[in-house]
């Protein structure tokens, strides 16, 4: 999603705030897609993602007054209202909260987490469900060499979620795995991917290059809630810590480096 979209976003939402019908509609031809995945992933079951989805703009116009620009962009906060909705459908409309054995909230994690991946409206899925996780996310579009090192030194995080930057094999991003492995802190990497082939190699840990990056998880897309929640916790789960003074702890669930 671009700025000038985000930006739109939030004209619409101005719009709604005053009773403008007209601009719910044109958010939901924006956003309806992106709205849908999240629910599917979540349900398993289309027909119900199709309910939550409308349920979801119909809640997003009742509580439009709850949405606040400085804390997130429109869309952010739409997924958020959509993942809830899909999550009380899958336990019969009871609030999906962890509990601890004295019957009182689970704590929230405090594990920090990067999704490296150039499909924004894929990190916007990945971030509303690890934020409702209790997460801390970050979001890396740019899946160049040195932007991935200067992320990674900058957040420090205890995992990574790692997509290759081409179509057709998950080619550099097997090094960039063997080099956060090196590191003086190693950070346990997800091989994020939709390439089959590369997939299987990893998860065989049978040739040098799949040895060499060590993966905690491999994550195929398309993935579902559980698998997703599942190789984020097996990683962090191995995560060294670290929590230097200057480390920055304000990082929002919605960040984009």
């Amino acid at each position: 999603m671009t700025a000038s979209t985000a930006l739109d976003d939030v004209t619409l939402a101005e719009r709604i705030r005053s009773g403008d019908r007209q601009a719910l509609g044109e958010l939901y031809d924006r956003n309806a897609p992106l709205a849908l995945a999240t629910a599917v992933i979540v349900v398993s079951d289309r027909a119900l993602a199709e309910d939550v989805v409308h349920d979801s703009f119909v809640a997003a116009w009742q509580r439009i007054d709850r949405f606040d620009r400085t804390e997130g962009s429109f869309r952010y906060w739409l997924i958020a209202i959509v993942r809830s909705r899909a999550i009380d459908g899958v336990h019969g409309g009871r609030p999906a909260i962890e509990l601890v054995e004295d019957g009182s909230p689970a704590r929230p994690k405090a594990a920090r987490i990067l999704v490296i991946d150039d499909d924004r409206d894929i990190g916007a899925v990945v971030t509303a469900i690890l934020a409702d996780e209790g997460y801390e996310v970050a979001t890396l579009d740019e899946i160049s060499d040195e932007a991935v090192r200067a992320a990674i030194d900058r957040i420090e995080p205890d995992c990574i979620l790692l997509d290759g930057a081409r179509a057709t094999e998950y080619a550099e991003a097997w090094a960039t795995a063997a080099e956060v492995r090196t590191r003086s802190r190693p950070i346990p990497t997800v091989m994020f991917t939709a390439h089959a082939t590369d997939a299987a190699e990893a998860s065989r840990a049978t040739s040098q290059r799949a040895a060499d990056a060590g993966f905690s998880a491999v994550l195929r897309k398309p993935f579902n809630l559980e698998e997703l929640v599942s190789a984020v916790e097996r990683a962090v789960a191995q995560a060294v810590p670290f929590d230097p003074p200057n480390r920055d702890a304000g990082v929002r669930a919605d960040n984009s480096l």
